[in-house]
């Protein structure tokens, strides 16, 4: 039956006939077998068998997926951690348009035997082919770019290589390429080349399915699930929509298209070859890597050996559906898991901005990042696992770009010149730009040209997609020649070729005999075709264009794809205008030298050289707290960030009060905004200011210039340094110094009546009801309500140990007991107290603690006792503190000392955590500098999250109800109680 120009009828309706057919009679055949089990074992061994074909074509679809995981694509994903899991929706919906395309791209090699490129080479003008070849070069360099600059972050990363050196080692994949790549050559080294692109695949996929398993318990997999739906978050904010735009539009890579349209022939070549259809020339001018040679007796050009080549239909029915399910296997099971585990990782890791490598700056989400955050967060190891996805995608993708470039280059061009010179050219374009990045900016430079590549690459994709749908649509281009016999094969024994039958004139078809063969075997395939002259005269073609249906649906995906990355293009350019309108004044205000310490109206009077006291302490940090909306889009909020990161690089007090006497981390703690990006930046700006005013203090380096009367001291320089604790009313300290002592470096651990260890020793105190405080001042020292947290740490002393009677434990400030009854009660082998206040030991020996049996009182300071203990080489189970100390240098520089020293290795220390306790923003901070100078001991800190037993407001503190009523210092202000648990690393 023939359709209309010698047509069978159109391929879904041939496709739907055939499928019928076979089903019907797989169907009756079935239903013969009388037996469940038979027929269970018949299905069985069906399915067995299909399994075992669908192997054979395994290949292919993983060598184009490579596409779908290579640096460019981390790149994009780590860009869009900031929405966390978000964006996953939109990297499925672009793996959908990807796969689509990708399945037309490999249509076009299985029906036409020939790659995208041979086909514009044949059937577009050529000045559109050649435009078009050179659209796609410039697509096959930037995505080498983006390769070579994986490589070499990886190489950076694992084997601590220069970057330049890395660059120009990147070369190796090419080399590889070269030596190993042969299309044309045996299927087993084919497969071979395929099997060792596949183990790089599955190293990558390997190494992010351990990353998922390292971050999800701190994963919230809901919000992971969630993030595969779409969010009203993403289209009502700019950036979200710019971003999702970017995925949709450069994760389809243009050589892909090439790829998965050229790695197909071999497979149905090898069919053909094996069942007798297709029989190649016998004299072939061969390839060397960089030389051509011939024989002499054939004169015929390299690119028209196999142009003669025509897949049967037998071979297309064979590998069509397979090749196409296992593309679809390898984009789903290998490119969308990547890509989702890049992305997901990325969100757990990069969603809030760090400052992770001491550079007291926010980093920039990229590789070395993302690498850094999770050596940092996770482990070594994490960071080792992804650096090496990295390197493997790297060389993966730098493999099959090599072969897309080769493909590109024959087919549109067929230009003669030897596979290493193609590749090494191909290859020494995208080096240079590499080399001259590194060369001139570096890391931050590499990190650049990458996402550049990332765009370049998204606005050639249309230039390559448009002719693949025409070339898809065109009936004459995709006809497919059958034989109307009713036979099953065309198998000639003779080998003979039969060249293109003339469907008008009617001519019979010539012969076409390999040179090898005799006399004898020619007369007997001619006796064979003698005798079938009849069926040759019935030959028909099956029409394998598009329908009407797909050819829409291909020409919607590409004006999707347009205009994303139109939209792309306007909403960045729109995001550039919102930073201008935010950004650019304020950076004018700073570069006129206005310090950012100003309030605004010291600013208004330094510009205009006025000289008066002003009235408001607001400053613009202040400003920018107080006014922050409470529902921002993400765009703002980026903006909003990046002028707090202004203020705070160009001095900008984190803990400058204003008239209310609050901090810029107050007023959004007052707002509700405790724990935003916001909050963050002002205890990340606290932690940095803090570390570096320590290291100035510390050093005691005088910075001398050539003229000796220029001698600069450390205090000048620190002099506008934020302290860590700010002075709450000064003017109050000045007239009343013992109700607060806080220092200049504001690093006091006990806030009390001495601003001395001897000083307070000699302060008089009693017990009241509930509450240690000093006899004269009535300052808090120690109270009732702390035995909530004195039992946290309790537990904590005990937690490594399963004997509790043989432990042995020290604790560092008796005050009212509260943690020593605990102690006590757990009847501990040893337990130390140190205690070096006349009226406490008093209590104690009152109270009975002398005479316990296991009980060892520690007299006098434990700068003094301590080292005896060491001495006499007396360690513990448990060590708890909480006990005065002049500063916190005081614990960082004496006590971690003798805590590495007396804590068994399985030992616990913790201690009462009250450093910064009145206000909560420099309680967090401390709380990170405490994890920072823990780490350089050797020891892991563990932060457990408690409700305060109390909290009250200041101006309630002498309520009936209050815990601080006849209190005149309050010590404790924040809701939150970090819990410390301290062990060797």
């Amino acid at each position: 039956m023939q359709g209309p120009d010698g047509f069978l009828p159109t391929s879904d309706s041939f496709n739907e006939t055939i499928s019928h057919h076979h089903f019907s009679n797989w169907f009756r055949r079935y239903s013969l077998l009388t037996d469940p089990s038979s027929r269970s074992k018949n299905l069985f061994v069906h399915s067995v068998r299909i399994l075992c074909k669908f192997v054979k074509y395994i290949g292919p679809g993983l060598m184009v997926s490579v596409a779908y995981m290579d640096p460019g694509n981390f790149s994009s994903s780590i860009a869009s951690a900031q929405f966390q899991y978000k964006l996953l929706f939109s990297l499925v919906i672009s793996n959908i348009m990807a796969g689509f395309l990708q399945i037309l791209a490999s249509k076009l090699g299985i029906c036409t035997g020939e790659d995208l490129a041979a086909n514009c080479r044949k059937h577009l003008p050529t000045k559109i082919n050649y435009i078009i070849y050179a659209f796609a070069e410039i697509s096959v360099i930037a995505t080498d770019v983006a390769e070579i600059i994986g490589t070499a972050i990886a190489f950076n990363i694992i084997f601590k290589i220069p970057l330049l050196v890395g660059v120009l080692l990147s070369i190796i994949d090419m080399l590889l390429v070269i030596m190993a790549y042969r299309p044309d050559g045996p299927m087993v080294l084919l497969r071979i080349f395929e099997g060792f692109v596949s183990l790089l695949v599955f190293g990558t996929v390997i190494c992010f399915a351990i990353e998922l398993g390292k971050v999800s318990p701190t994963t919230n997999w809901k919000d992971v699930a969630r993030g595969f739906l779409p969010s009203r978050e993403i289209f009502a904010d700019i950036n979200g929509l710019y971003l999702s735009a970017a995925l949709l539009g450069s994760n389809l890579m243009p050589h892909s298209l090439y790829l998965g349209s050229g790695v197909v022939q071999a497979r149905m070549k090898a069919f053909d070859i094996k069942k007798g259809h297709y029989i190649r020339p016998l004299e072939k001018k061969r390839q060397g890597l960089f030389t051509f040679t011939s024989n002499e007796d054939n004169n015929e050009d390299l690119d028209s050996l196999d142009e003669d080549y025509k897949p049967s239909i037998h071979a297309i029915n064979e590998t069509m559906s397979y090749t196409i399910a296992e593309l679809i296997v390898s984009l789903i099971t290998v490119a969308l898991f990547v890509n989702a585990a890049i992305l997901i990782v990325a969100g757990s890791a990069l969603s809030t901005p760090t400052d992770d490598d001491g550079d007291f700056a926010l980093e920039t989400a990229d590789l070395f990042t993302l690498h850094q955050l999770l050596s940092t967060h996770l482990s070594k190891a994490a960071g080792s696992v992804f650096a090496f996805a990295l390197l493997c995608s790297g060389l993966c993708g730098g493999t099959v770009v090599t072969i897309a470039g080769q493909l590109i280059m024959e087919g549109h061009c067929n230009m003669q010149i030897p596979p290493g010179i193609k590749r090494i050219i191909t290859r020494t374009l995208a080096l240079i730009p590499c080399v001259l990045v590194v060369v001139a900016y570096g890391r931050e430079g590499l990190s650049a040209v990458l996402n550049a590549s990332q765009v370049v690459l998204s606005f050639m994709l249309p230039f390559i997609c448009a002719p693949l749908i025409y070339l898809t649509s065109n009936r004459d281009i995709m006809k497919v020649e059958i034989f109307d016999d009713g036979s099953k094969s065309t198998n000639f024994e003779g080998g003979i070729e039969l060249n293109d039958f003339d469907t008008q004139t009617g001519k019979v078809p010539t012969l076409d005999f390999p040179s090898s063969h005799s006399n004898s075997e020619v007369g007997s395939c001619n006796d064979h075709i003698a005798e079938d002259r009849t069926y040759t005269q019935h030959r028909s073609y099956k029409n394998m264009s598009n329908s009407k249906t797909t050819t829409i649906a291909a020409v919607l995906s590409q004006i999707l794809d347009y205009a994303s990355i139109i939209v792309s293009a306007y909403l960045q350019k729109l995001l550039c205008e919102q930073e201008d309108l935010y950004l650019k004044p304020l950076k004018t205000y700073l570069k006129a030298g206005i310090p950012a310490t100003y309030t605004l109206e010291e600013a208004y009077n330094y510009e205009n050289d006025i000289e008066e006291e002003p009235a408001s302490t607001t400053t613009p940090m202040h400003l920018i707290c107080e006014n922050i909306p409470l529902d921002v889009e993400k765009s703002e909020k980026e903006v909003i960030l990046k002028m707090m990161e202004e203020l705070w690089l160009n001095g900008a007090g984190w803990c400058l009060v204003n008239e209310k006497n609050e901090t810029p981390a107050c007023i959004l703690l007052r707002r509700g905004l405790h724990g935003s990006e916001y909050w963050d930046s002002c205890v990340d700006s606290g932690f940095r200011a803090e570390v570096v005013l320590r290291k100035l203090n510390s050093s005691n380096v005088e910075f001398l210039s050539d003229d000796e009367n220029d001698q600069i001291e450390t205090d000048d320089i620190t002099e506008n340094i934020p302290e860590l604790v700010e002075e709450i009313n000064p003017q109050i300290q000045e007239e009343d110094p013992s109700k607060t002592n806080n220092s200049n470096d504001g690093t006091n651990m006990y806030n009390g009546p001495a601003g001395a260890t001897d000083v307070y020793l000699k302060t008089p105190l009693e017990y009241r009801e509930g509450a240690l405080v000093t006899k004269e001042g009535a300052d808090g020292v120690m109270m009732e309500w702390e035995d909530k947290l004195m039992k946290a740490g309790c537990d904590s002393l005990f937690s490594s140990i399963e004997d509790e009677e043989s432990i042995n434990i020290l604790n560092m400030g008796f005050g009212m007991g509260i943690i020593d009854s605990m102690i006590q009660s757990r009847k501990p082998q040893k337990h130390y107290i140190c205690e070096a206040h006349p009226d406490v030991l008093k209590k104690m020996k009152a109270d009975g603690w002398y005479e316990k049996p296991n009980v060892v009182v520690l007299e006098g300071k434990w700068q003094d006792t301590l080292p005896d203990l060491l001495t006499k080489g007396i360690f513990f189970d448990g060590i708890y503190y909480d006990t005065f100390s002049e500063t916190y240098e005081d614990m960082v520089e004496d006590l971690f000392d003798l805590i590495v020293g007396l804590l068994k290795p399985s030992g616990t220390f913790s201690f009462f955590n009250g450093l910064g306790a009145d206000r909560l923003v420099c309680y967090e901070v401390y709380k990170k500098v405490v994890d920072l100078d823990l780490s350089n001991y050797g020891l892991q800190v563990k932060f457990t999250e408690m409700a305060a037993p109390v909290t009250t407001l200041e101006e309630n503190d002498q309520d009936d109800n209050s815990v601080w009523k006849d209190i005149k210092r309050p010590y404790w202000r924040c809701p939150i109680y970090y819990h410390p648990e301290v062990r060797f690393m």
